[in-house]
């Protein structure tokens, strides 16, 4: 035998250490989903916001008023639907 190690720990303090460990877990668990869906409605209201300003536009069109532009975004996709969008309403404009 080369050495020995004695360690010595109370059962109450491990117990309590124990508790107030899975007790901050299960706070986690709790908060984790609510977070979850903040982000998620938020994420969603911020990638919606360009389609509605564009259907706004569209019915703006079909009412008749051919000068409504739809502005650019910040999502990659939005601002060449937007270009595409203002150019068909150009040409409509142009040719009547």
């Amino acid at each position: 035998m080369i050495g020995v190690v004695r360690a010595l720990s109370l059962v109450a303090a491990v117990r309590d250490w124990v508790f107030l460990t899975w007790a901050a877990l299960l706070d986690v668990v709790a908060v984790a989903p609510a977070v979850a869906v903040l982000v998620a409605r938020r994420q969603a209201a911020a990638l919606a916001a360009p389609l509605e300003n564009l259907s706004r536009h569209c019915r703006a069109v079909t009412e008749g008023h051919l000068t409504a532009r739809v502005a650019s975004s910040s999502i990659a996709e939005i601002p060449q639907v937007a270009r595409t969008h203002n150019e068909m309403l150009h040409s409509v404009s142009e040719l009547l």
